[in-house]
C-alpha cells in the first residue's frame, strides 16, 4: 500500500496499481473537462491525463488546488488498464497491510465507487482508493 494524506485525511492506493512516481512535468489543460482532470502530461512519451483527487473527493477546493500543485504524480493503471496521473504534495510512504484487514465501505458512505474499502493503522480510519 501507498499511504497518502490531503488535509488531514488519510488515503491508499494499492502499490499493485502505481507504476512510477515522477516530479510532476507540465501539465496542458484541457477545456471543458471536470474541474479535477487538470489536463494532460507527456510522461515517458506517454499522454496522461493528470487528475487531483483533492478536488475529486472534495477536500480542496479549485483555489487551493491551483495555488498548491504536488510536486509528485503517481502514474497509476487504472481497472481499465488505462494510465492516469495522480498529483500528490509529497512521496507517498509505503507500509504493508494484509488484504483480509480491508473492510468493505457500505454502499451509501462509498463516495460514488471512489473506494474500495478502509482499514485501520495504528487507531486511524484509512480509506482504500478504488482507481477509477
Amino acid at each position: 500500500m501507498y499511504f497518502l494524506n490531503w488535509e488531514k485525511e488519510e488515503y491508499a492506493l494499492s502499490h499493485k496499481e502505481i507504476k512510477m512516481v515522477v516530479c510532476t512535468p507540465n501539465i496542458s489543460v484541457i477545456p471543458y473537462t471536470p474541474d479535477f482532470v487538470k489536463g494532460v502530461s507527456n510522461i515517458c512519451g506517454d499522454i496522461i491525463p493528470i487528475l487531483d483527487l483533492g478536488l475529486r473527493f472534495g477536500i480542496v477546493s479549485q483555489r487551493e488546488s491551483d495555488n498548491n500543485i504536488g510536486k509528485y504524480t503517481l502514474v497509476v493503471k487504472n481497472n481499465s488498464d488505462i494510465n492516469l496521473g495522480v498529483i500528490v504534495k509529497d512521496a507517498p510512504l509505503s507500509f504493508a497491510t494484509i488484504e483480509d484487514k480491508i473492510d468493505q465501505i457500505p454502499s451509501i458512505t462509498n463516495g460514488n465507487g471512489a473506494f474500495k474499502g478502509f482499514f485501520n493503522l495504528e487507531g486511524r480510519i484509512v480509506k482504500l482508493i478504488d482507481c477509477l
